[in-house]
């Protein structure tokens, strides 16, 4: 699968069809990351919040996944800030929550 690289400004200008931004500051981001390129999907991450609402502003994604881990607050504003052309926006949440 593609590499999954930390998410710069320049990386939300350039996402080609199928990439998928996952948000999230947790130890797990990696294996998450893991299995979805072992899907056939690219994968940016975000580790924290300012970078996360930086991507997604103005960029097609295929998908959003942004981590609970993130603050309820800064979940909703990065699953917000998505352009209307982004594919699916999904919020990590954990059971306990």
């Amino acid at each position: 699968g593609a590499a999954s690289e930390t998410a710069t400004p320049s990386a939300a200008a350039a996402t080609p069809p199928g990439t998928v931004l996952l948000a999230s500051p947790s130890v797990i981001a990696p294996l998450i990351a893991r299995q979805l390129e072992d899907a056939g999907a690219a994968v940016i991450t975000a580790t924290g919040t300012s970078d996360a609402i930086r991507q997604v502003e103005g960029s097609p994604w295929s998908a959003i996944l942004a981590d609970s881990s993130l603050g309820m607050p800064a979940l909703e504003h990065v699953l917000r800030a998505a352009t209307p052309a982004a594919g699916a926006r999904i919020a990590l949440i954990t059971p306990a929550e």
